[in-house]
């Protein structure tokens, strides 16, 4: 690692001189500056001699709610793991470390909170032989992401359902969704009486066709387009 280049023999091709280069780049980078590149990642990345932490970046000391990386430190990691599977066996880093796949699985806090992360262990030989850097994304972050998402649909859906006005949705002319106060215009019992059908079925003939192609145009224009529908009853009324 610390050979240098003027160290090669004159007989060193190209290649081998530009990789003698960038072992010395590697080299030179202090253990602050790969401890920095280590705090810019937003997932918990720990290192661990002998299953004890002996480093946690930023992100890891605040998922696991310690004041300062000092708090964690010394603590074997296997200790956190609130998984049944995991006080089961002995050494579970080691055996991560041979899965080519992350593992999810449930932590628990310095303050007692339980979160969940995707485990992935990578042997560090450099290190000793039972050194291990664990790489945990945090999938309680994801699954909060997830919810609110779903609550905010929940929410736009409500919203739409209860409006006044008749909201239908169409995917190649055909209805996939209308709110109640469509089915109460087009005196329809349930959605089952229109979810799939063709959307003319339901518009005035001289509205036939309208919506059908690209109406990526009309969209734009952001513009009220007057419909006439026909009810099932074959009343026309505009919209």
């Amino acid at each position: 690692m610390n050979k240098l280049v003027s160290d090669l023999p004159t007989s060193a091709n190209a290649t081998e001189r530009h990789q003698a280069l960038n072992l010395r780049a590697l080299d030179s980078l202090s253990a602050q500056t790969i401890c920095n590149l280590l705090d810019e990642l937003t997932d918990l990345v720990v290192v661990c001699v002998d299953g004890e932490i002996r480093h946690i970046n930023k992100m890891g000391s605040a998922l696991m709610d310690a004041e300062s990386p000092d708090e964690i430190l010394g603590h074997r990691f296997q200790d956190f793991i609130c998984d049944d599977f995991a006080s089961s066996i002995q050494d579970i880093i080691s055996v991560m470390a041979g899965e080519s796949n992350a593992t999810p699985l449930r932590v628990k806090t310095l303050k007692g909170k339980m979160i969940s992360l995707n485990i992935k262990v990578q042997f560090m030989p450099d290190l000793g032989e039972c050194a291990h850097v664990v790489l945990g994304e945090n999938l309680t972050a994801q699954a909060m992401m997830a919810e609110a998402m779903h609550q905010s649909e929940v929410r736009f859906r409500k919203l739409v359902n209860n409006a006044l006005d008749l909201i239908c949705v169409v995917d190649k002319g055909k209805v996939n969704y209308i709110n109640k106060a469509g089915l109460n215009m087009l005196k329809l019992d349930t959605k089952d009486d229109i979810i799939g059908k063709p959307l003319d079925t339901f518009l005035h003939a001289n509205y036939q066709g309208i919506l059908d192609g690209d109406v990526t145009e009309l969209a734009d224009e952001e513009l009220l387009l007057p419909m006439r529908f026909v009810d099932s009853q074959g009343n026309g009324f505009c919209d």
